[in-house]
């Protein structure tokens, strides 16, 4: 629909995530469409990390209209070595989902950090840094006048960007 957002997308992308339905063939042809998309694009698509999911495999075998083997064919035989995997899953019940992400790790190199190694993100602003003492930059002198904003009530500071 947008085509130039598209363009920019793709041209921009550290990697990819193709979805189709297993329950739609028509979403799989839309899938080899955007591949070929990115393959006239970027001039690096076989570096690029390329994630091929199919989706909704919570509805089973009886809607199927998409073969997982017929998928494999065109990705491995027909596009080989490709830095791409292949894997089918379920949003609504969140079968393979983790392990979806896992492969552009995979892909990507990128090495996972040890779990006691994540930290929740810090707001970091001026107010948050006058209120713990100041910068890192403070001298000595500095700590003294930290514990001085403690105890008294610090000054409301205007909003206005006029100046007066």
């Amino acid at each position: 629909q947008f085509p130039a957002m598209r363009r920019l997308s793709i041209a921009t992308a550290n990697a990819f995530l193709l979805v189709y339905s297993i329950t739609s063939e028509e979403s799989f042809n839309a899938v080899r469409c955007c591949f070929e998309e990115v393959r006239e694009q970027r001039p690096d698509f076989q570096d690029v990390p390329i994630v091929i999911a199919g989706n909704k495999l919570d509805l089973g075998e009886l809607q199927r209209e998409v073969q997982l083997e017929d998928v494999s064919e065109w990705l491995y035989c027909t596009l080989p070595k490709l830095r791409t995997k292949l894997l089918e899953c379920s949003a609504k019940s969140g079968v393979n989902i983790q392990e979806l992400f896992k492969c552009f790790v995979t892909l990507s190199k990128i090495l996972p950090t040890a779990p006691d190694d994540v930290t929740p993100l810090k707001r970091r602003s001026s107010a948050y840094g006058s209120r713990r003492g100041g910068s890192p930059a403070s001298s000595s002198s500095g700590s003294s006048q930290s514990s001085l904003q403690a105890t008294s009530s610090p000054k409301p500071r205007s909003r206005s960007l006029i100046r007066r």
